[in-house]
């Protein structure tokens, strides 16, 4: 956080938590909770990223009880808690490969590498809309891709009553501007026509993971429109559905260090910002062959320790003489 200029502070009772978040707060950094946030929280986090428009980085850890439902629901998802497999024989090991179109996207360089993302759930989208309605963009970021295994019971393969899906681990979510609410108002016809859409998709037989990718397309073309968006113009959310990728056990796998960086990059400044490429250290190897090896054995084992031997004789006998010399 300090290489991209931030100053990192606690959020407690001290700054007014959970009924305000600092004014001077850019970004919102929830790790993997484990108990439920209160409702007067919830409410902090909501009005920071609808009507501050604050951005917020979050993780889920599926063992807590904070699943974010209350947050996901605006945006039509929901979370899942799993577990998910991929790694044969490693159980709850997920190498995720598969990237949409996005800014985030764009800035990670080593993205065929993949994301270690062990231990996490999932989001689907829901089956039921809330009452509150839809107040938040959801853009599917990363995903599983379609070998994952919906591991119930978390042994790391393919059982009978399993199935292999491609289930998305992280997403964006983004207030709704103003110009598209009344663009929405002035076109009802438009929630029509998609709902038309999904009963032909529906009709044609296609199953639920072609059913999420059409959605997600669709999803794609709209957000595409409003890239150029400047970032103090939307609440901005990128969350992931685990903790443990983000952890110093698994930061330094794979593109994980990128993709924290690049989300957080994204989410408070400028979109051409979040596609400068890090610089890459140069690491000059150096390989020997077989006969330099052997002669730096030899002088490891013999040489060395015998010059070393020789210098300790000599100079123990010089000092015996001085000693003879003097008495």
């Amino acid at each position: 956080m300090s290489f991209l200029n931030f100053k990192v502070k606690g959020l407690g009772i001290a700054e007014g938590w959970p009924t305000r978040i600092p004014e001077d707060a850019d970004v919102l950094m929830i790790a993997g909770p484990t108990v439920a946030f209160s409702k007067e929280a919830q409410s902090s986090l909501i009005d920071f990223v609808e009507k501050k428009k604050g951005k917020i980085f979050i993780t889920i850890d599926p063992k807590g009880t904070e699943n974010f439902g209350w947050l996901l629901e605006k945006s039509g998802y929901e979370f899942v808690k799993g577990p998910i497999s991929q790694v044969q024989g490693q159980a709850g090991m997920v190498l995720a490969k598969s990237f949409k179109k996005h800014p985030i996207e764009e800035a990670l360089t080593r993205k065929d590498t993949g994301t270690m993302f062990p231990f996490a759930g999932y989001f689907v989208p829901q089956t039921s809309q809330g009452p509150g309605g839809k107040n938040l963009e959801a853009y599917p970021l990363m995903e599983s891709g379609g070998d994952a295994i919906l591991d119930k019971n978390n042994n790391g393969k393919l059982d009978a009553g399993e199935e292999r899906r491609n289930v998305i681990l992280g997403m964006v979510l983004k207030t709704v501007l103003k110009v598209q609410k009344e663009s929405a108002a002035a076109n009802p016809k438009t929630d029509e026509s998609k709902q038309g859409l999904q009963k032909d998709l529906n009709s044609t037989g296609l199953n639920s993971d072609q059913e999420v990718v059409s959605q997600n397309s669709e999803i794609q073309k709209d957000i595409s429109q409003n890239t150029n968006v400047d970032s103090k113009e939307e609440g901005r959310v990128v969350i992931f559905s685990g903790t443990s990728w983000i952890t110093d056990q698994f930061i330094s796998y794979g593109v994980n260090y990128e993709l924290a960086t690049s989300s957080i990059t994204w989410m408070y400044q400028d979109l051409s910002l979040s596609s400068i490429q890090p610089k890459k250290e140069e690491v000059n190897t150096v390989s020997l062959t077989d006969v330099q090896k052997r002669v730096v054995w030899i002088l490891g084992m013999f040489i060395f320790p015998g010059l070393i031997a020789f210098v300790s004789a000599a100079m123990l006998i010089q000092k015996r003489r001085k000693e003879g010399q003097e008495s």
